[in-house]
């Protein structure tokens, strides 16, 4: 599967690509002498012959570096490699090229700041024009003449440039009748416009006479167009660029369009789009890295003092690094020696604190006030046992009192109160049937987050009890609500006054606690804690302190807790349980 174009690096500003192919590859001598003919007008600093990658099809590559006018460092790179039907090798065509073999020419460069398009081609300091430039198409700037416009057939040439992001494709018109290409002018006339730093990056296609119309249709579909005597730059896909088509499209009365001259209008919108961001593919890339990480040169020309001052500067540099590294192997060797020693110091500290450990467990068992705290807990153990057993007697007495009180008040003895409405019912066994029996309590209404807090009870020895316990809890709270209702406030003004009643549903007296400590009421944290959730229309803020609170459980962790908030003389008429969980903070608990 193909790699997803935007996952490939953008093209760095200061580099310099071309590849494309040519009917005929020059040699390896042509490219050497062309090489020192350069150095020896100082236009090029040194070239030479490189490694070609192991594996590859590559018959030659050459490396050279040069200085610009204005001072940037330039080193470029260029490999030739023939068609893989050449039929011939490189040492053959090296001794007889008369028969032209065609190949592809790749050519990458990168300086020491962004690329100014106004520099020398790398083209040209590597090719001499006459190699490249001829009838026949060639990548490195080269004109088609296309004496008759076929516009399938541009068609395809224009899709093949657009899979070349360097590329820019141009299609110009020249009023003038075609003529046949041996009396065309050699240098096609838009290279002469461009600045130099473009040919190998500009490819064009002359379209002549009357055949500007047919091009014109064929470039409606891309939504350009032609205008006789002017020219349509048409970018690479991948190309990023914000011209508008009025500037891809130049007519030519246009300044500079047929007049030529490095700052004509044509001129001015390619350097434009040649300089606008585009990402690589995986061969520029490549190309690039190869240029980056093994720019190495077998045969230099250059002096030999200049051979040995390198040689020098390198051992210089390579006897700096091996120093450093020394250097950082003897501070990674002390931080080693400390961290041994900070090791054997630990490991010391930790015998002793074992033998301390070890000294203070047996003062600690030989120690009576340890003996009598151990009693004490047992002692408290067993009191908690003890209460256990009483509570649930207690409530067994509770139940027979309350049995006792209906069938005195079934018998038509007087009673202080009525009746409830509310009939037995078996105990649910789960909290989740005890939530589900809630709902279809009337004056009873359970907060959002009770049943999660109660998730810290289940699972416990003593879950049955409590269940069993807060059901009971929820149908006292039931009948208090109904009683009220129906001999009003002035006789049942609070659950408290509802539990000295003779009601038929009721709870112990002894685990209703109308209020908190003053200790928790004092604390804002322990108030905060007890603060929970109500409807608005018993509280605009939307929560409510709870203090009142029936307890579920003993003393002994997690000691549950009911708490809940008496709005049966309010708004709703309800009673709101905001909690029902472990023991809420307190500063017997902290």
């Amino acid at each position: 599967m193909a790699k997803r174009t935007k996952s490939r690096p953008m093209f760095p500003r200061t580099a310099w690509y071309s590849s494309g192919d040519t009917p005929r590859l020059p040699t390896r001598t042509l490219v050497t002498e062309h090489c020192k003919r350069l150095i020896a007008e100082g236009r090029m600093d040194r070239a030479g012959l490189s490694v070609p990658p192991p594996g590859s099809a590559i018959w030659w590559a050459f490396d050279a570096t040069w200085t610009t006018s204005d001072g940037a460092r330039v080193r470029a790179r260029m490999t030739l490699a023939p068609q893989p039907d050449a039929g011939r090798d490189a040492v053959a065509y090296e001794f007889d090229s008369s028969v032209a073999v065609p190949g592809v020419i790749t050519i990458v460069a990168e300086a020491d700041r962004p690329w100014d398009f106004t520099w020398p081609s790398p083209a040209t300091m590597f090719l001499d024009r006459n190699w490249v430039w001829g009838p026949r198409p060639a990548e490195f700037g080269a004109s088609n003449a296309a004496g008759s416009f076929i516009a399938s057939g541009s068609d395809l040439m224009i899709a093949d440039l657009n899979r070349t992001p360097w590329c820019t494709a141009v299609i110009s018109h020249d009023p003038r009748p075609w003529e046949r290409p041996a009396r065309q002018q050699p240098e096609p006339a838009l290279v002469r416009m461009l600045p130099a730093g473009l040919l190998g990056r500009i490819v064009e296609i002359r379209v002549y006479g009357h055949d500007a119309d047919t091009a014109d249709r064929f470039l409606a579909r891309r939504g350009l167009g032609l205008e006789y005597g002017g020219a349509t730059l048409i970018p690479a896909s991948s190309c990023r660029h914000d011209l508008s088509r009025s500037q891809l499209v130049l007519p030519p009365q246009a300044p500079g369009v047929l007049k030529g001259g490095a700052r004509g209008a044509l001129a001015d919108q390619a350097v434009r789009l040649a300089a606008a961001p585009w990402r690589t593919t995986a061969a520029v890339w490549d190309a690039l890295m190869d240029l980056r990480e093994n720019w190495l040169m077998e045969d230099e020309a250059e002096p030999d003092a200049s051979v040995l001052a390198r040689i020098r500067a390198r051992a210089d540099a390579l006897s700096a690094r091996v120093t450093e590294a020394e250097k950082r192997d003897q501070e990674r060797r002390e931080e080693v020696a400390a961290a041994r020693e900070q090791r054997d110091q630990a490991v010391a500290a930790a015998r002793a604190a074992e033998d301390e450990l070890k000294r203070l467990r047996a003062q600690y068992e030989r120690d009576t006030r340890v003996q009598l705290l151990t009693t004490a807990r047992n002692e408290l153990a067993a009191c908690r046992a003890e209460l256990d057993q009483s509570e649930a007697l207690v409530d067994d007495q509770h139940r027979r009192i309350a049995w006792m009180q209906r069938q005195l008040i079934l018998h038509g003895a007087s009673a202080q109160s009525d009746p409830d409405v509310v009939h037995s019912a078996d105990s649910p066994a789960t909290w989740d049937e005890l939530f589900e029996a809630a709902e279809q309590l009337s004056f009873v209404l359970l907060g959002e987050t009770v049943p999660t807090a109660a998730e810290s009870l289940r699972c416990h020895s003593s879950e049955r009890l409590w269940v069993h316990r807060s059901w009971e809890a929820f149908r006292a709270l039931e009948s208090y609500g109904h009683t009220k209702q129906v001999h009003g406030p002035d006789v049942v003004p609070h659950f408290s006054a509802y539990l000295r009643t003779s009601a038929a549903v009721t709870i112990p007296r002894t685990r209703y606690a109308p209020s908190e400590s003053s200790s928790v009421t004092v604390c804002e944290r322990f108030r905060q804690a007890r603060t929970f959730p109500v409807p608005a229309a018993v509280c605009e803020k939307g929560r409510v302190l709870m203090q009142e609170h029936i307890r579920i459980g003993t003393g002994q962790p997690p000691a549950p807790r009911l708490h809940f908030y008496d709005d049966t003389s309010g708004a709703t008429g309800k009673v709101h349980v905001g909690y029902l969980g472990k023991h809420l903070p307190s500063p017997a608990t902290n």
